[in-house]
């Protein structure tokens, strides 16, 4: 589920690859423990904009999928897995919460299902994302900064590019690129907010197998300017309208 591959079910050591949305079906039974009913995973997944027949139908394609791969078992009221699925995206969050956050860079191979845009996908991309960034800008070594600014999501990443070139060793000559790549970015990239975080990074100044099944993304479920004085504003001469004139926003 991590990175930009298809998404996959790994069932016998075979890929089997999966529909994003069949993914985000079993990220969110993954990660219910009780299970969801067919409104709870309308909700999650289409926003409960979805009608309840169209989950059920979608639900029914993704068990006869399974059951005809000996994949594992979608149990109904409520929709729930019979057994654990561990997934990339999993995996990482528990390398965070223990602390293991090189361990966890090493395993994050980019946005969770970078492409779906349901809500519970989303909200679970956007909080791996920002422990991941918090852990590294918190705790990483300059190695481990340099990682990370290696992912897609951190490439603009202001703040990171800066605390960069504060680790790195003024004469040393392995870092002379990345110190040249830190000051390109900083100087010249724009302003950054962290899907993660909410955060806004200014420029250089503002410088997760029972059944022998397991999910992946086909690997895992394995996918200022100077400081010049301003000079203030001349105020215009301000016009009435005429008699009966009306002004409408659009």
């Amino acid at each position: 589920m991590l990175g930009g591959a298809p998404p996959a079910l790994v069932l016998a050591g075979r890929a089997l690859e999966l529909t994003e949305r069949h993914a985000e079906i079993l990220l969110a039974l993954s990660r219910a423990g009780a299970g969801l009913s067919t409104a709870e995973l309308s909700a999650r997944l289409w926003d409960g904009r979805a009608q309840e027949a169209t989950v059920r139908a979608e639900v029914l394609r993704l068990r006869r999928l399974l059951d005809s791969r000996g994949g594992p078992v979608i149990a109904s009221r409520p929709y729930r897995l019979c057994a654990p699925l561990p997934s990339d995206a999993g995996r990482v969050l528990e390398l965070l919460d223990r602390g293991s956050h090189r361990r966890a860079l090493r395993e994050y191979t980019g946005a969770l299902l970078p492409h779906s845009e349901a809500p519970a996908v989303v909200a679970l991309r956007h909080r791996l994302s920002g422990l991941l960034r918090e852990a590294v800008l918190t705790d990483g070594s300059a190695e481990a900064v340099r990682q990370y600014l290696e992912l897609p999501e951190a490439a603009d990443d202001a703040e990171a590019w800066a605390l960069l070139l504060r680790l790195l060793p003024a004469r040393s000559p392995p870092a002379g690129g990345a110190r040249a790549r830190a000051a390109a970015r900083l100087t010249s990239g724009p302003a950054v907010r962290h899907a993660g975080t909410g955060g806004t990074a200014g420029r250089a100044g503002g410088v997760q197998r029972a059944c022998n099944v397991r999910l992946r993304s086909v690997s895992h479920v394995t996918q200022r300017h100077g400081t010049g004085r301003t000079q203030p504003a001349r105020r215009r001469p301000t016009h009435r309208p005429a008699q009966g004139a009306s002004h409408h926003e659009r």
